[in-house]
């Protein structure tokens, strides 16, 4: 099996965008068709989950914060949605977090360009956040 998967990347290549393969079916990867299988996608939805767990708990770790399990699913979820680089651009947010002020971290949350174009998502997670 280690050999046939070798020999299938070595010839189909790896595109990690959508591109027309010689069959013409729309594919990506090593030549997956598209579209996927739900399945698939919770497969993949898992694997990007714990790599943002990853980044999340070494940030938490570098700043030293004891959260409760529901804010940090909130803040990975948040990484999630925004990306790293994304999420650490919440200043305001982020600071009341250090400074244990959760409903300040709610506020800022919904006060956000996110919060107040994705109105029912950051109402649900604000709500978390203050509530922990």
């Amino acid at each position: 099996m280690d050999a046939l998967i070798k020999r299938l990347k070595k010839h189909e290549g790896f595109k990690g965008y959508p591109y027309s393969c010689p069959t013409g079916h729309l594919t990506i990867g090593y030549g997956h068709k598209l579209p996927i299988l739900e399945k698939q996608a919770a497969a993949i939805l898992v694997d990007d989950i714990c790599y943002v767990s990853n980044q999340y708990m070494a940030w938490k770790g570098r700043n030293r914060l004891k959260l409760t399990l529901v804010r940090d699913e909130v803040l990975v979820e948040m990484i999630f949605w925004h990306g790293f680089d994304g999420f650490l651009s919440f200043k305001r947010m982020i600071q009341a977090i250090k400074d244990g002020d959760y409903d300040k971290a709610a506020d800022e949350m919904m006060d956000s360009e996110s919060g107040r174009k994705y109105k029912m998502r950051m109402y649900e997670l604000s709500g978390m956040m203050r509530d922990g």
